[in-house]
């Protein structure tokens, strides 16, 4: 006997339940993922986000280029009639002053982020890393930075294709997401 399994779509009303029961979960192809580390994360990681947040939120308060938000921020980068396709929440992210939310801030961001900028454990799984990769690209993210701690690497995608991995040493080129901006690699990993 073969049983159908019927999957409930997802709707902005099953996120907000979940939140408030504490538990924060992406979705990708319109079902719950669990995060790696079920959203828990190390010291290591913490002090990487809030020297990326510091140093990116003061350089766009100071140019008034929109805002720099934090991991528990949430995107929904697609949705249809059969409900949320993807959300996601990335480690850092920045949307620029022309898509800041002004309304009805207590919702989700329902588009991609700017700069999406995802901290890699080393428990995250290679295939894992690519498909997050190209979800964001897809969605329409600007820029994607992902920060490797063991290696102190901070490899930036853009929609184009272009790939360029910056090591200690080097200075990191907002582009056009982030004009005239030059984020030294050592700032990221600085204790």
């Amino acid at each position: 006997m073969v049983r159908e399994v019927t999957v409930s779509p997802i709707r902005l009303q099953d996120i907000e339940a979940m939140e408030a029961r504490g538990i924060r979960r992406e979705i990708v192809d319109g079902q719950w993922v669990q995060m790696v580390g079920d959203g828990m994360a190390g010291e290591l990681h913490g002090a990487i986000a809030t020297n990326l947040i510091v140093a990116l939120g003061t350089y766009v308060k100071t140019h008034q280029l929109g805002r720099v938000y934090p991991a528990d921020t949430t995107y929904i980068l697609s949705e249809d009639e059969q409900g949320v396709q993807l959300m996601r929440l990335p480690d850092v992210s920045f949307v620029a002053v022309s898509r800041v939310k002004t309304e009805n801030r207590q919702s989700y961001y329902q588009l991609a982020p700017d700069l999406a900028i995802e901290i890699i454990s080393p428990s995250e799984r290679a295939v894992d890393i690519r498909a997050k990769l190209r979800e964001y690209l897809r969605a329409g993210v600007r820029q994607v930075w992902q920060v490797y701690p063991e290696t102190q690497e901070v490899i930036v995608h853009l929609p184009d294709g272009t790939v360029r991995t910056y090591e200690v040493g080097q200075v990191i080129p907002g582009a056009d997401v982030l004009p005239d901006l030059e984020l030294p690699v050592e700032d990221i990993f600085a204790a």
